[in-house]
């Protein structure tokens, strides 16, 4: 992304005005020509990373518009200066503000990164660093923002993160990296019913086994089928066990992985089992009664880059199935009456 860099202090004024020259010496004679906009992205991560500069960049070729990164710093006083980069690729712009903010001024970026919003544009936050999750730096942002986008595949816990966002849900799109992850293995696991004699399994399910290295994709999959499938979580259970009126109860584990993020599902039926994993770029998933195969399916996988994940939140903004899984795993997992939203 970084083709042209200047410094410049945190006032917007002065980065406009090292805008507007920086633009210049990239468009020679066409004035602003490369600053055409589709959304403000602000980004909040602990530290420079070189794969968070990979994925700003590709996610800049599609979604051009400002970033600004702010990296929560624990020295102890002012600001940094503030790094401009721009790209003039295809005469579009994009345009990369750095922020590292020291520990006093970061509970106010959000008075940091109003000045540098462009107007007339939806703005998007985007939590790079789930060590970031929880801070009073989040919380504050999030008033000043219309989209926010998380990754909670490895937290043990990932509805927690979400709990105080969904207050602001009439207001806010919200979206999971994790959730978005997990897309490929719900399309096959709805195919794969689509036959008849398939979907007459449904009401004799048993068990639910999850296997994979993320527990936050994991818990994803599993409050989206079960949501589906009207199962609520059983009181006490911690979602362990999922209750439905006239059926059997469904009991639910997750089992391990070192990594990989998911690796399959296997749901248990009276006298079948569908099984669902992962070959090289898809999802396959098959019912079987014995030896014989009912039904297969097979669908693209979403890979492991963060790039497309994040265009693609950015793309879509807000799910409502995502908000429907959210609320399954909230009832699942109460918060302790100290906590409770």
């Amino acid at each position: 992304m970084a083709s042209t860099k200047s410094r410049a202090h945190l006032a917007p004024a002065a980065i406009e005005a090292a805008w507007t020259d920086l633009w210049s010496q990239l468009h020679p004679g066409h004035g602003m020509f490369g600053r055409a906009h589709t959304q403000t992205l602000v980004v909040l991560a602990q530290k420079p990373s070189k794969a968070l500069d990979e994925t700003l960049t590709a996610v800049s070729h599609s979604h051009p518009g400002r970033v600004i990164v702010m990296y929560l710093s624990s020295r102890a006083g002012g600001t940094d200066k503030v790094t401009l980069c721009g790209s003039p690729e295809a005469g579009l712009g994009s345009e990369l503000v750095c922020v590292t903010a020291d520990a006093p001024v970061a509970e106010h970026w959000a008075e940091l990164v109003l000045p540098l919003l462009l107007p007339d544009v939806p703005v998007y936050l985007f939590v790079a660093d789930s060590d970031v999750l929880g801070t009073p730096e989040l919380s504050s942002l999030v008033e000043t923002v219309d989209h926010v986008v998380l990754d909670t595949a490895t937290l043990e816990e990932p509805w927690a993160p979400w709990r105080p966002l969904f207050q602001h849900e009439g207001d806010l799109g919200l979206l999971d990296l994790a959730w978005i992850r997990t897309a490929g293995w719900r399309e096959a696991l709805a195919a794969v019913f689509d036959p008849e004699a398939c979907l007459a399994l449904l009401p004799t399910l048993q068990s639910v086994t999850v296997s994979g290295s993320h527990a936050g994709s994991a818990h994803w999959l599993a409050a989206w089928l079960a949501n589906r499938l009207d199962y609520r979580p059983e009181p006490g259970s911690a979602g362990a066990r999922w209750a439905q009126r006239r059926r059997p109860p469904v009991v639910f584990a997750f089992e391990r992985r070192a990594r990989g993020g998911l690796d399959h599902v296997t749901l248990g039926f009276e006298g079948a089992e569908a099984v669902v994993g992962h070959g090289d770029g898809t999802v396959r998933a098959e019912v079987r009664r014995g030896r014989s195969v009912l039904a297969t399916a097979e669908l693209p996988r979403v890979g492991r880059d963060t790039a497309p994940q994040l265009s693609a939140a950015l793309a879509e903004g807000f799910d409502p199935v995502f908000a429907d899984a959210f609320r399954w795993l909230d009832l699942a997992h109460p918060a302790p009456a100290d906590g409770a939203r």
